[in-house]
């Protein structure tokens, strides 16, 4: 996953509805997935994928270490132009929520339901949530596009 937004969230709540990235939002992918397989997902999805300005890959030169180190998501921040404090991560991993907090981004599990949430709270996630509809933009500071 490791979705990380400036402000707002990445990705419309409502897929079925997305007009893109909510309301002044800079949103980026940062995954362990090699570029190659990026494009190929970005084929089958360009819907999605022609709203994310900023996709950095594990193979990506800047990417020194994958995950839980926190390259991805500082070179996704510095292409964003934003401090990493800045950023908000969604995570289904809990390498990636080790890799959000050692940024300084602010991380938002949403774990396969077959995993414990215990792991993404030792992991130090700063909230844990079943889906992102059960993701409270408001408790966040944003707003949420209706």
């Amino acid at each position: 996953m490791g979705n990380t937004a400036k402000r707002h969230v990445p990705q419309c709540r409502r897929p079925s509805r997305c007009r893109g990235t909510c309301r002044g939002t800079s949103g980026t992918k940062s995954t362990s997935s090699r570029r190659v397989a990026v494009e190929k997902k970005r084929i089958k999805h360009e819907r999605i994928f022609q709203h994310i300005p900023v996709i950095v890959c594990g193979d990506d030169p800047e990417v020194k270490n994958g995950k839980p180190a926190p390259d991805g998501f500082l070179e996704a921040a510095r292409q964003l132009g934003v401090d990493p404090t800045e950023c908000l991560v969604f995570e289904d991993a809990v390498a990636g929520v080790q890799s959000a907090v050692a940024a300084g981004c602010k991380s938002v599990a949403v774990p396969d339901p077959r995993m414990k949430p215990d792991a993404f709270v030792e992991a130090k996630a700063d909230e844990v949530i079943r889906s992102m509809e059960d993701f409270d933009y408001r408790m966040w500071g944003m707003e949420d596009e209706a």
